[in-house]
């Protein structure tokens, strides 16, 4: 039997009388609690484990929004009215609000809870046809390649830019640490999605705006089948979903790969990270997987192997460089704090902002084209720069 829908309504009274009688009423769905927006609601918060908090607009929304991310991290937060303006709307987005709902319009409450409610199974066999969610995927055959950081870090510049529902979801398994990333104790994760919890009970929210769906402890890898439906659910959202990999999990990360609709490739421009992606875009070939949809990413940091060198190597340009930043790297994963939310507007979140622009903007890539080059103008390239010194980037 199907768990029903705790839910806790935090509202002035007029609000509650208008829809109380309506979440009662609905099948799967239980109202296990009523107060007025303040301490004592947060407090109830903490107590009763809700499943979903309906909170009425007011001018203290914002803060109750952020408490509850704190002391009902696995709730889904529904605020019961209209924003005054979009940047007030943005800041209840990025402080755990999910959808909003009119006062007036009861049916449209109506709905959202009867979709909540509704008993939520990871889908079996699913075609491959058209979905509103949008798959994008961190992928690298090497380890220390930035993908992680490059997966927490697109995933904040695409909520920030768009104000969409932005998933995160830690795809290398127990191999993970998206949540010592974000600072994040997820109370449920995959797994327990997997074994037929609600998709929202999982979602750990973050001050930024997005959405974790990690691994808790005690978790155990799960068969590649098992994650392909999940990905299939996920894809049925109208939200972004950012997967991070990892490149032990081959079988896995085949399946994360196919269902995919962008994978971002960061790598590093030395031998060894070049190298590793010459073999493993080879296989991936000959196992018949579409790499048209791959995007190579190199940091920018200096280095004796140029862009046009590793994309000779690879068959293929560079699609995108990123400012590399290793000591802000590292500190970001020491403090728990992204860097997009440490300094959202660095030269790395310019970067990200430009690459996150090509998902609904048409562009001409200068790294993409390895062109022949014209004799006389790398001659005249030669005389303004004057003699090379090795590879440079």
């Amino acid at each position: 039997m199907n768990k029903p829908l705790r839910t806790l309504l935090l509202a002035d009274d007029g609000i509650r009388d208008r829809h109380r009688a309506d979440i009662r009423n609905l099948e799967n769905c239980q109202l296990i609690g009523e107060v007025h927006e303040g301490e004592a609601g947060i407090h109830f918060a903490s107590l009763c484990q809700p499943d979903l908090v309906l909170v009425g607009i007011s001018e203290d929304t914002l803060g109750t929004a952020r408490r509850l991310q704190t002391v009902a991290p696995w709730a889904k937060v529904v605020a019961l009215g209209t924003p005054e303006d979009e940047a007030s709307r943005l800041a209840l987005m990025q402080a755990g609000v999910s959808d909003f709902v009119p006062t007036e319009e009861r049916a449209s409450l109506i709905q959202l809870l009867e979709r909540l409610a509704a008993p939520e199974t990871v889908p079996e066999g699913l075609d491959d046809g058209p979905h509103p969610g949008k798959v994008i995927a961190c992928y690298s055959p090497k380890g220390g390649a930035g993908r992680s950081t490059l997966a927490v870090n697109l995933a904040i510049a695409l909520f920030r830019a768009t104000g969409r529902e932005t998933i995160l979801v830690d795809g290398a398994c127990f191999h993970g640490d998206l949540d010592l990333f974000l600072n994040l104790q997820p109370p449920q994760g995959i797994a327990s999605v997997l074994a037929g919890g609600r998709l929202d009970g999982a979602l750990c929210p973050h001050p930024t705006g997005i959405k974790l769906l990690g691994w808790t402890k005690g978790d155990r890898e799960e068969a590649p089948e098992k994650l392909r439906n999940l990905v299939h659910l996920l894809r049925q959202r109208d939200a972004w979903v950012v997967v991070d990999s990892h490149p032990a999990l081959r079988a896995i990360n085949r399946v994360i790969l196919e269902l995919s609709d962008r994978v971002y490739v960061p790598m590093f421009l030395d031998i060894a990270h070049i190298r590793a992606l010459q073999r493993d875009l080879a296989q991936w070939r000959e196992d018949r997987l579409d790499t048209a949809r791959f995007e190579l990413v190199a940091w920018g940091e200096k280095s004796d192997v140029s862009r046009q060198e590793a994309g000779k190597i690879l068959r293929r340009g560079i699609d995108f460089q990123l400012q590399a930043d290793p000591v802000g790297a590292r500190s970001a994963i020491n403090q728990g704090v992204p860097m997009l939310q440490a300094e959202p507007r660095g030269a790395f979140a310019r970067d990200l902002d430009r690459l996150i622009a090509s998902f609904t903007e048409p562009q001409t890539r200068a790294l993409v084209q390895l062109k022949a080059a014209n004799p006389l103008e790398q001659f005249i390239a030669w005389i303004k720069k004057g003699p090379a010194t090795g590879f440079g980037a």
